[in-house]
């Protein structure tokens, strides 16, 4: 499983992100990465529960298995308890980035 998870906008406009292959994890980890992505229903949430609030972090995340890919563009605060874990799980692993300027 392959996961892209971008983290933008908010108050100061800073952006995060994180790339992870399972295949290149420890094995526990990458069993706990399933887990939270299972437990979250991540391919099972319906876009109509999806809500975004003006000035908020916008969280994108992609996640790709061999069966199935999905993005999910999704306002943190107001994400489900489940799919918040997932979200701080992957907000921990990420690291900001540089924007690029407009010419």
């Amino acid at each position: 499983m392959k996961i892209d998870f971008q983290l933008t906008g908010g108050f100061t406009g800073l952006k995060r992100a994180v790339e992870i292959n399972t295949d290149e994890l420890p094995r526990e980890k990458a069993d706990y990465l399933l887990m939270m992505v299972e437990r979250a229903k991540f391919f099972d949430i319906p876009e109509s529960a999806l809500q975004h609030i003006p000035d908020d972090e916008i969280c994108s995340i992609t996640i790709d298995t061999d069966e199935r890919s999905r993005t999910l563009n999704i306002t943190g605060s107001v994400a489900e308890i489940k799919l918040k874990r997932l979200i701080d799980y992957l907000t921990n692993r990420s690291r900001y980035t540089k924007h690029k300027k407009y010419e």
